[in-house]
């Protein structure tokens, strides 16, 4: 009888904000498996999620490299899948951990991705984390969006043209992946006047964790986990009058 494949997001860095399904699964699963994004590297999922993993269990760490080399990807993530396909063929509930949500700009999309083209009869169940830029926006002490605005979720590293049009149309914007385009991102930003209603949050709920509003000099920061959240400060897209709860 074949098993169930379980993507678990960890939420965002703190333990404590793992769902409680998410907390019962992993003490309940027969087989974790965790992404590095280097050989002999360490999995910050796993960190997180470790305190609720019994000894016994066994864990797998999964190579998922930061590459744009399409072809060396597909090999690994193929290889990937056939390791975590032989394991839950064989009747082991499993679980796939990922950082944040795991729906959200995860590698487990690309996992589910491959489950499905290649062993559609084995079941997966999805388990949603806590996203980074809303523990962010709550360490911050701002609402992310209210009443009628709009809020994008953007990758940084999209197109200068893509996120100047989304920077113009949004109320809201979280830059996520912001390591390799950070300069950029900040010269589109301080070029419309807008470098004062940002704030930069690294390492959200981590060792190690910064929240900044003034950004000089902040092109240079060498931390990966890091994300940007442009807040605009509009009038009159407020009024939650005609909101229910």
């Amino acid at each position: 009888m074949a098993g169930k494949l379980y993507g678990i997001g960890v939420g965002p860095g703190d333990p404590e904000l793992l769902t409680v399904k998410a907390m019962e699964l992993l003490k309940r699963c027969d087989h974790i498996f965790t992404p590095i994004a280097k050989e002999g590297g360490a999995s910050v999922a796993f960190d997180i999620a470790r305190r609720f993993i019994p000894a016994t269990t066994p864990i797998t760490r999964l190579l998922f490299p930061m590459l744009k080399d399409r072809q060396v990807l597909e090999h690994q993530w193929s290889e990937n899948y056939r390791s975590m396909e032989a394991v839950v063929r064989a009747g082991h509930a499993s679980a796939f951990i990922t950082l944040g949500d795991s729906g959200t700009y995860s590698t487990f999309s690309v996992v589910m991705r491959y489950f499905k083209r290649f062993a559609p009869d084995l079941e997966i169940e999805v388990i949603p984390g806590i996203t980074s830029y809303a523990y962010a926006a709550a360490r911050a002490g701002m609402p992310l969006v209210e009443g009628h605005e709009i809020v994008s979720v953007v990758s940084a590293n999209d197109s200068p043209e893509r996120l100047e049009r989304i920077i113009d149309s949004s109320d809201t914007v979280v830059f996520l992946k912001t390591y390799r385009q950070r300069e950029r991102l900040l010269k589109m930003l301080a070029d419309r006047g807008l470098g004062e209603c940002c704030t930069f949050i690294q390492k959200c709920g981590l060792d190690g964790e910064r929240v900044l509003r003034n950004l000089d000099g902040l092109a240079q920061s060498p931390e990966y986990l890091s994300l940007v959240v442009l807040k605009k400060p509009h009038a009159g897209n407020n009024d939650t009058s005609s909101e229910q709860s």
